[in-house]
């Protein structure tokens, strides 16, 4: 934490870690387009499990994925919390273990406890608005790989060696991508630092049983997903390595806001740009530990493309390491040994304040902004949500979103996936439906996945009442400007509108009985 003679200073800091623990509960239901989905999957697990799911001909359970920890927690705590509170948990602890894990870097690789300000907002940037709620749970793991890769290069000691082996075991059931990164740097860290003779390579050991740890679960993984029908999204590169350079600075704290918003973040990105030369620190190039982690997450940045294998978001998501790894690059040169700077002059005192300033209201700016954002979410989501509480339970719902967005919440995307929220909280089951994607802990059989494919969810006016065998729907979440004339053109009979409430109407296919309790059709009825 940030070293001071003022009290007060180690108090604010702690506040400020505290306020951004405490933002995931602001809003019943985040502005993060991917949570509900998430939140679905716990509940399909837990009623899986308990043998209570009406729909066990559609779905089926898959221990062999690389989200196993988030979602294995999520559902131990889900038999004591509801699953939505027992997320919001999971993700509070994450990111106090995140700031303390980058404060625990910092330290080994002798950086400056002034920049420890920067760890306190980075969490809330792209990862929070989209709510890849795995990467952020495995993100401080991630971070205590780093720490270990650094010790065992230095310490090459077999204790060092096993400690990193199992650490890097745990980080492969938490998220894939995360253990590419930690892999990557630890590799690039021993092979700097071992000696120059071939009796060293037995130090590659550890990476090399990682590396056949990972392929084997990749593998085997794949061989489960040859099995599956999926519909496979197209690759694509994304932005250019000149917009990415742009990215690079606001990812960490936006994402493709409705609003032209990101210029207020300007100020923001500079402060922290600027931050290292108001305290007089250099880059310590002759300690890899810290610049290697920052030249293997820009490497991620600019050459991974944004979309490959029906995963999204695939370079973007690093920017939840860039300001991290950023800090460590810097140290004071006076505090190694470098006599060559005097930093202990009124002048650098006087920019050191500045520089702690400007870090500490961008703190309170990120803070203050997401917090609001949540919160006028929850106001606006909370006549709908009560409504929907209303419905019967366990039921097949249908999102048809043609409004994506919330002014608000400042984002394009937030009600993408939002009626995925009847199936983690009415144990229901909600299309489109995050089963399609192979590493998920519940997926579809592959005799029973619906046609409701990977891509609907953008495309809500391609639904076709006969192709998409609406009579299997119940309730159908339909938001923004819409015909209902055109949209159920071809039901049997016309749905009934059981909701009015702002953008959103819920529709109910009057055709279906209504049951007291949930009864799935049968697979063959798919």
């Amino acid at each position: 934490m940030v070293k001071t003679s003022m009290p007060w200073v180690r108090v604010l800091f702690a506040l400020l870690v505290i306020w951004g623990a405490l933002i995931f509960w602001v809003a019943p239901h985040p502005p993060m387009v991917d949570f509900p989905q998430h939140a679905a999957q716990v509940t399909l697990l837990k009623e899986l499990t308990n043998g209570t799911s009406p729909w066990a001909d559609f779905l089926q359970v898959n221990l062999v994925t690389p989200y196993l920890i988030g979602y294995g927690l999520a559902f131990l705590l889900s038999y004591v919390m509801p699953v939505t509170a027992a997320l919001k948990l999971l993700l509070s602890i994450a990111y106090i273990a995140f700031v303390l894990m980058a404060i625990k870097v910092r330290q080994r690789v002798q950086g400056d406890a002034r920049m420890d300000w920067i760890f306190i907002p980075t969490f809330f940037g792209l990862c929070y608005s989209w709510g890849l709620l795995t990467f952020m749970m495995a993100a401080p793991v991630g971070l205590l790989f780093m720490l270990q890769a650094d010790r065992y290069s230095t310490q090459k000691t077999v204790q060092s060696g096993i400690l990193l082996i199992l650490t890097g075991l745990v980080l492969l059931v938490c998220h894939g991508m995360t253990f590419v990164l930690g892999w990557g740097i630890g590799l690039l860290l021993i092979l700097l630092r071992m000696p120059r003779q071939l009796a060293s390579v037995k130090l590659l050991f550890p990476y090399i049983i990682l590396l056949l740890a990972g392929y084997i679960f990749y593998a085997v993984g794949k061989q489960l997903d040859a099995n599956l029908i999926q519909a496979a999204e197209p690759f694509r590169y994304g932005s250019n390595p000149l917009k990415r350079i742009a990215e690079a600075a606001y990812f960490p704290f936006a994402f493709r806001h409705i609003l032209d918003s990101h210029r207020p973040l300007i100020p923001v990105i500079l402060s922290i740009g600027i931050a290292p030369f108001l305290f007089g620190l250099r880059v310590n190039w002759r300690n890899p530990g810290s610049w290697v982690p920052f030249f293997s997450v820009c490497l991620l940045f600019f050459a991974l493309p944004d979309l490959a294998d029906n995963t999204a978001l695939l370079y973007a998501r690093f920017s939840l390491f860039i300001l991290p790894t950023f800090v460590w690059m810097f140290y004071l040169p006076s505090a190694t040994g470098d006599k060559h700077h005097n930093y202990g002059n009124s002048r650098a005192l006087t920019r050191s304040r500045i520089g702690s300033v400007l870090l500490v209201a961008s703190c309170i700016f990120i803070l203050g902004s997401v917090s609001l954002k949540a919160w006028r979410f929850k106001q606006e989501t909370k006549d709908f949500d009560a409504q929907v509480q209303k419905l019967d339970e366990g039921q097949r719902t249908l999102g048809l979103i043609f409004n994506h967005g919330s002014a608000v919440a400042d984002s394009a995307f937030a009600y993408v996936h939002y009626s995925a929220w009847y199936q983690a909280e009415k144990k229901g089951l909600s299309d489109f439906n995050f089963a399609w994607y192979t590493p998920q802990i519940v997926r579809y059989r592959p005799e029973a996945a619906p046609p409701v494919t990977i891509g609907f969810e953008w495309e809500p006016q391609s639904f076709n009442w006969a192709l998409h065998r609406g009579e299997n729907y119940r309730y159908f979440f339909v938001r923004g400007m819409h015909d209902p004339a055109v949209i159920f053109r071809d039901a049997g009979c016309m749905p009934n509108a059981v909701i009015n409430s702002g953008p959103w109407k819920v529709y109910e296919n009057c055709a279906m009985v209504k049951p007291k309790s949930a009864v799935a059709p049968k697979s063959g009825a798919q």
